[in-house]
């Protein structure tokens, strides 16, 4: 049996991401984003193209950000200074959010973090952009587990459970039937 070259299997431990940007200029990389990340295996959201016209897509964007792996940032001027973009990483938490910074710009303040990366929007490397990412879920999801593994630690008791002893059943007169 053969294996096509490009075939890529959906496999249930892909990674996913959320795609916020600000302004026309990070809508257009956005789009970008999404295709190559969604043809390298990533599963990819990124509103409002991926959304059904609803009233309420406030809760449609939160619930895909809090239950996908990251929250990917195109950090730019109009990211930087939108409400939206704001309000969508409160809803990440910070060790969601992987920043890129597009060309020169610098990171947003709420998510300057060690490792931000930049995004050529001349010549993207999106093979690199994929591979940065795969790795920041992956720090993120053993700092989970280490965390997860702490806890497990403190919660065990370190001194044997007292178990009380029965009391033997009295006689009808009132002595124990030992």
């Amino acid at each position: 049996m053969r294996c096509r070259r490009n075939y890529r299997a959906k496999l249930p431990g892909r990674y996913s991401i959320v795609i916020g940007y600000g302004g026309k200029k990070g809508e257009h990389t956005a789009e970008q984003m999404r295709i190559a990340m969604k043809q390298r295996g990533l599963k990819v959201f990124v509103a409002p193209s991926d959304m059904i016209a609803t009233p309420d897509w406030r809760a449609v964007v939160r619930q895909k950000i809090e239950t996908f792996d990251a929250y990917v940032l195109l950090c730019n001027k109009e990211a930087c200074c939108s409400e939206i973009v704001m309000e969508e990483m409160d809803w990440a938490g910070l060790e969601k959010i992987i920043p890129f910074r597009l060309n020169r710009q610098k990171v947003h303040p709420k998510a300057a973090k060690a490792h931000n990366f930049r995004y050529d929007t001349r010549h993207p490397n999106y093979d690199l952009y994929k591979k940065q990412i795969r790795n920041s879920i992956e720090d993120f999801r053993d700092k989970v587990r280490k965390a997860n593994r702490s806890l497990q630690v403190i919660t065990q008791p370190t001194s044997p459970q007292l178990v009380p002893t029965p009391i033997p059943p009295e006689s009808p007169s009132g002595e124990s039937t030992k």
